[in-house]
């Protein structure tokens, strides 16, 4: 299926990386920010029904929540439509790059590190289900070795019901397939049980830790969801098993491996003398009063002037209605002028006079700048509303909305408030 070149007039799609269960994965440029994206389209056929649409897009923002450096970071999600007009929601994450967990002896390392990548793909879960995220698709694709560790892309992309008739790879060495009725916290468990292979069970280590991984490898796959272990259960064992291969003190040097993608545990901070702690909490005490006595300084208030605002550049054409600032408007009344924008697109959007995907888009881009707003963060209010008029003159010429609609929110941007 046909996408456009462009999504949101900012990310512009270079290369399709593979279709993973009805999820088109394109490797695009983020224009705005020059800087490469992942972007995950969900089509029309796995998401046909806006209450579809409407879940994953909320699954996505709440995967965006979760913060932990085994997972990458979601930027963006929104909707578009392909060729033949069908909505489909996408979204736009952290680019990935290393050696993927689907490579040919990608796990061809010391087995204390091996089991250190499966220890932070544990991790990763337990931070995501503790906050009520699952992935819902994790397997080895989905799962990248970088230099600096485990990287694990597609969190809230595909928790989606599927059909009874759908069922999951067999799990190594059990013979036994998953069925899987709707993406869950035991789901992610068993595609992690699946990455404990023959191959890795069948090197040489002591017996009782083949025994633990092979125990642990069962349980990860149980047929019934409810006697799998939780992710955390799952890192708990990992971790004492990581410990028992790789019994070295923390601070030795660890050998050097041939495969660049070894990833190693974090070593604990040593114990710092009692003197030096007191040096430490000396020295941090003398630093935070610098920086409050810094910021005292520089927020100490300064004379307003009373003179009139100074106008723009006169080579700049003299407008009846100029667009707020932030030197005209205040806060309160620059959302206010917001609210107007916003019912103006509900209105809109019922009449049938503009496309789903753009009233969802400008309500994101409402929403973000009326955030800004209240947060007390300094907006540059008058180049944050004309990127909104520019996005409506782009979607103009997508045919997203029609020509007195547009006229109607411009208006609204350009009113004059006191």
């Amino acid at each position: 299926m046909g996408w456009q070149r462009r999504l949101a007039d900012r990310y512009r799609l270079v290369e399709r990386l593979g279709d993973r269960d009805g999820v088109e994965v394109w490797r695009a440029l983020d224009e705005t920010l020059s800087r490469p994206v992942r972007v995950d389209v969900v089509t029309a056929a796995v998401a046909p029904a806006k209450t579809d649409r409407d879940r994953l897009s909320a699954n996505i923002r709440r995967a965006a929540q979760v913060r932990h450096p085994s997972i990458a970071t979601i930027y963006d999600c929104d909707v578009t439509r392909d060729e033949r007009g069908s909505l489909a929601v996408y979204a736009v994450s952290e680019f990935v790059e290393g050696v993927g967990l689907a490579d040919a002896g990608a796990l061809d390392i010391p087995l204390p590190d091996a089991l250190g990548v499966l220890r932070q793909i544990a991790g990763a879960l337990a931070a995501a289900h503790r906050m009520g995220v699952v992935h819902g698709g994790l397997g080895p694709a989905e799962v990248v070795l970088t230099a600096h560790g485990v990287k694990i892309s597609g969190f809230g992309i595909r928790d989606l019901p599927r059909s009874r008739s759908e069922r999951a790879p067999a799990a190594p060495g059990t013979g036994t397939r998953l069925t899987l009725l709707r993406a869950g916290a035991g789901d992610d468990v068993a595609a992690l049980g699946a990455m404990i292979s023959d191959r890795l069970v069948e090197r040489p280590m002591p017996e009782g830790v083949r025994q633990r991984l092979l125990l642990l490898r069962q349980g990860c796959c149980a047929t019934d969801p409810g006697v799998r272990p939780t992710a955390r259960q799952v890192l708990d064992t990992l971790t004492s098993l990581h410990t028992a291969t790789d019994p070295a003190p923390p601070l030795q040097a660890a050998p050097r491996l041939e495969h660049p993608t070894r990833v190693l545990p974090a070593a604990p901070a040593p114990a710092r003398p009692r003197t030096d702690r007191r040096l430490l909490i000396g020295s941090c005490a003398l630093a935070v009063a610098a920086v409050a006595a810094l910021i005292f300084v520089t927020n100490e208030p300064r004379p307003v002037p009373t003179a009139g605002i100074p106008q723009t550049s006169s080579a700049a054409p003299p407008s009846s209605q100029p667009a707020p600032t932030l030197n005209r408007v205040t806060s309160a009344a620059a959302i206010a002028t917001l609210n107007r924008l916003r019912q103006a697109v509900d209105r809109s959007d019922l009449a049938g006079k503009i496309r789903q995907d753009v009233a969802l888009d400008l309500r994101n881009v409402i929403s973000n700048l009326e955030n800004d707003l209240t947060s007390g963060h300094p907006v540059d209010l008058r180049q944050r509303l004309t990127d909104i008029e520019r996005k409506i003159g782009t979607r103009l010429r997508e045919g997203g909305l029609d020509t007195k609609t547009a006229a109607n929110l411009n208006q609204i941007i350009t009113s004059k408030h006191s």
